[in-house]
């Protein structure tokens, strides 16, 4: 199951402005740093069957990300909220733009 057309919302933790910041282990720890997942709202979840920390595929012009996600009240609908980590930004490229989201199931073979 997938959905398309989806807003892709990019958050930049105030740990990864400048090299210090970047290069401070215990700040890079912290909860406020963000982490590498997908954060969407109930309504596209259910849509969607996914349940918090289950995995799907962002892809955005073709460049792909499997993440975690987090079911998120704050995120709107149809849209996508992910943080700008180092894997985020590696896989996708862009902070912005129109994405699509797909389940990931587990092959019964």
């Amino acid at each position: 199951i997938k959905s398309d057309g989806l807003e892709l919302v990019c958050e930049r933790s105030m740990y990864a402005l400048d090299p210090v910041l970047r290069r401070a282990p215990a700040l890079q720890a912290t909860q406020d740093n963000g982490h590498d997942a997908i954060h969407i709202n109930e309504r596209l979840a259910a849509s969607l069957k996914l349940s918090d920390g289950a995995e799907a595929t962002l892809t955005q012009n073709g460049m792909r990300s499997v993440l975690p996600v987090v079911i998120d009240p704050r995120v709107p609908d149809r849209t996508v909220l992910v943080h700008d980590t180092r894997k985020c930004s590696r896989d996708l490229g862009s902070g912005f733009g129109t994405v699509t989201l797909e389940a990931c199931y587990a092959r019964n073979d």
